[in-house]
């Protein structure tokens, strides 16, 4: 009946609020500094342990930027971190948050963006083991940050030729470039290079022996022009390969596609060879 449907959309109603309000009551009771921020970067909602880390009354902090939170030169990182379509899910880290009284204080964080485009922050102050664990892996994503950056494919390789870390450019390349699952699996991290480089071709022999040299200490630099060829069309890669300076050691292995110059480099010299027979 209309009367029973009513009833039980009352009872649903009041069990979401139900449900809010021991959400609610759940977030401000927490310990840890608790901060929404909306798709422009505005600071929507705090909890009352994050109005007592960063010094500020609810009023007065509702509506700030939330870049001005942290200290000016983390600021940058922050927008970008805002700007940057990341996929929801958590960006862990350590941020030094400015206070109201004009001090700063370091806090182990986590980040993590709704799909619609808004923020939440967990914020936790003075836990060295914490703050060690939150520099480490803002350490470890601004390495991959620099890796993904550059152009050229790299791969860092520790002592043994093990694969531990690449960077966007080799993964997108591996992609596009392996026809099986199984030639996939032998470019990523965990994979030894020296492995892959085949005995019986001169070219990944010759490459083979100078990571060799490269990882032994015998030499400081390793360089060489490998020709590849996937599907039918030539290409050129210029070769990389320089000591990892660790106390661990290891290598940092490069290539940079350099096809367009072979290219010309061949289409000069037939120029060259034309002239010479017409002289």
């Amino acid at each position: 009946s209309l009367v029973w449907e009513k009833l039980q959309q009352v009872n649903r109603e009041a069990a979401t609020l139900a449900g809010d309000s021991h959400f609610r009551r759940l977030v401000e009771l927490a310990g840890d500094g608790i901060v929404a921020i909306d798709a422009a970067g505005r600071v929507a909602e705090a909890n009352p342990a994050f109005l007592h880390l960063v010094g500020f009354s609810r009023d007065d902090l509702l509506g700030q930027p939330a870049s001005d939170l942290v200290v000016p030169v983390e600021r940058a990182r922050l927008d970008t971190l805002f700007a940057l379509r990341l996929p929801p899910g958590p960006e862990p880290g350590a941020w030094n948050l400015c206070r109201q009284d004009g001090r700063t204080v370091l806090t182990a964080a986590t980040l993590r963006r709704a799909p619609d485009g808004h923020w939440a922050a967990v914020f936790r102050a003075g836990d060295e083991r914490d703050l060690a664990e939150a520099l480490s892996r803002t350490a470890a994503n601004l390495n991959q940050a620099v890796l993904d950056s550059v152009m050229s494919q790299v791969a860092v390789v520790d002592r043994s030729g093990i694969i531990i870390a690449i960077n966007e450019a080799w993964a997108d390349f591996a992609r596009t470039r392996c026809d099986t699952d199984w030639q996939l699996a032998r470019t990523g991290v965990g994979v030894n290079f020296l492995d892959v480089c085949r005995p019986d071709d001169e070219d990944e022999s010759r490459v083979r022996a100078g990571v060799l040299d490269i990882l032994n200490g015998r030499i400081g630099q390793f360089h060489c022009d490998c020709p590849c060829e996937f599907r039918g069309q030539a290409a050129w890669y210029a070769m990389n390969v320089t000591p990892l300076v660790t106390a661990d050691g290891g290598a940092v292995i490069s290539y940079l596609d350099i096809t367009d110059i072979k290219r010309a480099q061949a289409t000069e010299h037939r120029a060259n060879v034309q002239l010479k027979t017409l002289a």
